[in-house]
């Protein structure tokens, strides 16, 4: 493995919570879009003056069919940020089947949560705390091919 490749599975893992917000937001958007579409399909009373002013059908018709478009856009974009994520949850795994101590998986699970370099050295006593997450990478891609 390459050293860019490890610096590419290290900016993966770092990136675990961050897809998780994004997969938290299409959530919320998805659910938005939901209620939206059906706020459309309940039926309405001209003069109740409640739900979305719609002139015909085609018009509900036509932003029900834009709501379902968004929603599959979002479902799809979704779906590509899961997999993201579970592919770096899935090197972040095998980050720590190598750690062969305790001290080691405290060591990168305080790295990726950024915890700072200066408290990394003073706490756990590397010189480069980068340099080892790299090599620990690097171990952990070659136990992979062995």
């Amino acid at each position: 493995m390459t050293k860019e490749k490890a610096k590419y599975i290290l900016r993966e893992i770092k990136s675990i919570k961050r897809y998780s917000m994004i997969i938290a937001g299409f959530d919320v958007d998805l659910k938005r879009i939901h209620d939206e579409i059906e706020t459309l399909q309940m039926p309405t009373c001209p003069n109740a003056n409640t739900g979305p002013a719609i002139q015909n059908h085609k018009d509900k018709y036509t932003l029900v069919n834009s709501l379902l478009s968004d929603e599959i856009d979002y479902m799809n974009e979704r779906e590509e940020f899961m997999n993201l994520k579970v592919k770096a949850e899935h090197y972040y795994v095998k980050l720590k089947l190598v750690c062969e101590s305790l001290d080691l998986i405290s060591f990168a699970d305080d790295f990726i949560s950024g915890v700072k370099e200066n408290e990394l050295k003073t706490k756990y006593g590397y010189a480069n705390p980068y340099k080892k997450m790299i090599d620990l990478i690097m171990k952990s891609e070659e136990k992979r091919h062995v």
